[in-house]
């Protein structure tokens, strides 16, 4: 086997030890991956031009080296060059194909070169499919459009019209499910010759694009529709007095010949609670059903522009080289693209747009995405993702919001998305996998509603009474596809974001980390007292990060385990601002559980309880919550001595619990706090031991609550705390005495 190395940082007197292969880069490429080499290869710039005749890998490189560094051919100076060559061949776990270059003189010579080197698409704005079903590369080099400089020029909207045009032609998947929907406004773009104006839709179908965007911090100053200007809006919508991205958002409609556009500061009126309330409950039809969603990734506000120079599109950053046959050569080769920046594909990092709250679901619901984020153009849509630069056919971007988006979406779309070229073979694979086992599995499909939980309370929120409003629409999808999708016998509860069938599995949230980013400060609703009272089982109720770490047993464990002890949901009442939408925001809500309950003190000093603790039983207990959070770590003790830590939702808690540190606590009628069990996960492990079967578990998750000052006779939960005990099948000791109660939480 050839050993492999990588050329960067590269010193003169460093070259020895790279894999010699002196000429024909075809030949050079086979060997490397007969014989799994990944890595650069060093190549005698004399000897591959001897081959330029016969190969067209060869040709091309000379061609590039014509267009960077022409006086490296020179007869006196060719042959003291070689060049380090990375890239270009398959890489079992990478899909880096771009092939980079990097030349060197002799050692008198200060020359040096590097640049990536990819062929232009033939069939722009697409691109050409680079792998067979059985993972074989059809070509050696990567696959570029050429970028174009400027979004906001008609050779822009050209090309995207272009994406829009053979999508509308052979993607059956992406249309409107809902030919019969239309929001109650839309605004015409009007023309160079007639401003933008709002009007009510008459319920006949037209053609609409959204816009997706973020209003930034001053939203204030954002021109909006309100009752006071709702009927001048209706004559016009003076361009100038538009914020610079929804101005932007004119032009992409008129560019790409799309008449109507949805906008929800200017479409929702904004001083009317009870219209605002029923636009934001259409917000899931709205979306799914638009003829296009406009994203305006960056920047992070609509005072900016979001079209202009395309940092990609830059001469400095690629450059094109025409295929021009010379010296009676048959094949000249492709349309190469030259990029001279050692940093040139986009890093997966995270868009101002991906950081909002309401952005998740405006990413999740349309079937067709156009992206803007000053670097390039990107097209999503069910069944492809296109970028100009290529980058997302060769290292391809996260698209779980596309894939999540088309498994909630299933029973509403006129046919299953079927992914066009270009495709790598095994993301083919691990897409169709994962959408095949969520189109039939009914867990799937609530654990995908956790992680998307896990995901959106990450993002910026500006209210704090949005959380749930902002992701109604994708509980709203959710709910049709429980209804329809032949999954339960009875249809599904939405309660304050967890859904009934798994409500036991929906409690088991946990606060990783709270906000601290000025962007997450979050803003009390208006009013002295405001209708928010999310209720404390929900996970809209606090403003941290959720994670649902129970999860992970699922994947973690050898084998598969199943929920038991699990508690009874008796009855569960939410009071909803919008009384006819099942998934508007909860004003108050309650849960009437039925399982075991034990009361126990809750300690804040960690330290202290355990030096004071007599029990022998402390080195049974375990949890898996192993995290540096101990302003929230507590412990919580039993009458009989048995003690587990738990997490308490938010610091403020602690700070309420430093006097409860005594036995007084359990005085008769003046338990406080409670433990209260709503599931353990438990797995058979097909082995026997002494006639038995062997289990894995018992991981017993339970419910950390506290009598409530708010609701005479009802708890509120201030935390969660689990306890594993694998392979001994010993339940968690703080249950060992537990009552089988009924409890009201809110």
């Amino acid at each position: 086997m050839y050993p492999a190395h990588f050329s960067s940082g590269l010193q003169k007197g460093d070259w020895t030890g790279y894999p010699d292969f002196g000429g024909c880069l075809y030949l050079a490429f086979e060997a490397y991956e007969r014989n799994n080499c990944y890595g650069s290869l060093r190549v005698e710039l004399p000897l591959l031009l001897k081959h330029v005749s016969t190969c067209v890998d060869c040709r091309i490189i000379r061609r590039a080296i014509e267009h960077v560094a022409p006086q490296l051919l020179d007869e006196g100076r060719r042959e003291s060059c070689f060049l380090l060559i990375t890239g270009g061949y398959e890489h079992e776990n990478d899909w880096n194909d771009v092939l980079s270059v990097e030349i060197f003189g002799n050692e008198t010579d200060d020359h040096r070169t590097k640049f990536q080197l990819l062929r232009r698409s033939t069939i722009e704005p697409l691109f050409e499919e680079n792998y067979d079903y059985s993972g074989n590369r059809r070509n050696r080099f990567g696959q570029s459009l050429h970028v174009v400089e400027d979004s906001s020029s008609q050779a822009a909207f050209d090309r995207a019209a272009k994406w829009l045009a053979h999508c509308i032609e052979n993607d059956k998947a992406c249309e409107p499910p809902d030919d019969g929907f239309m929001p109650t406004h839309l605004i015409n773009v009007g023309s160079a010759s007639q401003s933008p104006f709002l009007f009510k839709t008459s319920g006949t179908r037209k053609p609409y694009a959204c816009l997706s965007y973020c209003w930034g911090h001053d939203s204030d100053a954002i021109l909006k529709t309100t009752t006071s200007n709702l009927e001048n809006h209706y004559q016009e919508i003076p361009e100038p007095a538009m914020p610079e991205g929804i101005r932007d958002a004119i032009r992409v409609c008129r560019g790409l010949q799309i008449p109507f556009l949805w906008v929800d500061s200017l479409c929702l009126v904004q001083d009317d609670a009870k219209a605002w309330l029923e636009g934001a409950a259409q917000m899931s039809q709205i979306y799914l059903n638009s003829h296009l969603t406009i994203a305006a990734l960056e920047p992070g506000t609509c005072q900016v522009p979001f079209l202009g120079p395309q940092r990609f599109g830059n001469r400095n950053w690629q450059q094109l080289v025409k295929s021009l046959s010379t010296d009676g050569e048959a094949d000249p080769g492709p349309d190469l693209l030259i990029r001279f920046e050692s940093d040139t594909l986009p890093r997966n990092t995270q868009c101002s747009l991906d950081k909002r709250a309401w952005c998740l679901q405006e990413s999740m619901l349309p079937n067709r995405r156009l992206c803007f984020n000053g670097d390039e153009m990107t097209w999503e849509c069910l069944c492809r993702q296109l970028c100009e630069c290529g980058h997302t056919i060769r290292q391809p971007l996260t698209i779980r919001h596309v894939e999540n988006g088309a498994a909630l979406k299933l029973d509403r779309l006129k046919a299953a998305p079927i992914l066009s070229p270009p495709r790598p073979h095994t993301f083919l694979m691990d897409y169709g996998s994962e959408y095949s086992a969520t189109q039939g599995d009914i867990h799937e499909m609530r654990r995908t509603w956790r992680r998307l939980i896990e995901r959106y309370s990450r993002r910026q929120m500006t209210r704090r009474d949005d959380k749930l409003r902002a992701i109604s629409g994708l509980g709203q999808i959710l709910a049709e596809r429980f209804r329809y999708g032949g999954f339960t016998k009875d249809n599904d509860e939405y309660l304050a974001g967890l859904w009934k069938h798994e409500i036991h599995l929906d409690l088991s949230w946990t606060v990783t980390s709270l906000p601290a980013e000025p962007g997450n400060t979050i803003k009390e609703p208006d009013g002295e007292e405001p209708c928010w009272n999310v209720p404390t089982w929900s996970w809209a109720s606090t403003p941290g990060h959720i994670h649902y770490e129970s999860e992970t047993t699922r994947t973690s464990w050898k084998y598969k385990p199943r929920a038991t002890d699990t508690c009874q949901l008796v009855e569960a009442h939410c009071e909803r601002e919008n009384v006819h939408d099942e998934m508007s925001a909860v004003i108050q809500g309650r849960l009437v559980l039925r399982g075991a309950l034990v009361p126990v003190g809750l300690f804040a000093e960690l330290e202290s309880t355990q030096a004071s603790d007599e029990s022998d039983d402390t080195d049974e207990t375990s949890t898996t919550m192993e995290r540096e959070l101990d302003d929230r770590v507590a412990l919580v003790r039993t009458r009989n001595q048995k003690t587990n830590s738990v997490l308490l939702d938010h610091p403020r808690h602690r700070a309420e619990l430093r006097e409860v540190a005594s036995d007084e606590s359990f005085a008769q009628g003046g338990e406080e706090f409670y433990c209260f069990r709503i599931f353990s996960w438990l797995a058979e492990t097909r082995k026997i031991r002494d006639g038995k079967a062997v289990f894995m578990g018992p991981e017993t998750w339970f419910l950390v609550l506290k009598r409530s000052q708010r609701v005479l006779g009802a708890m509120e939960r201030i935390g969660i705390g689990s306890y594993d005990f694998t392979m001994h099948l010993e339940p968690c000791p703080i249950f060992e005495e537990f009552e089988e109660a009924t409890i009201s939480i809110v």
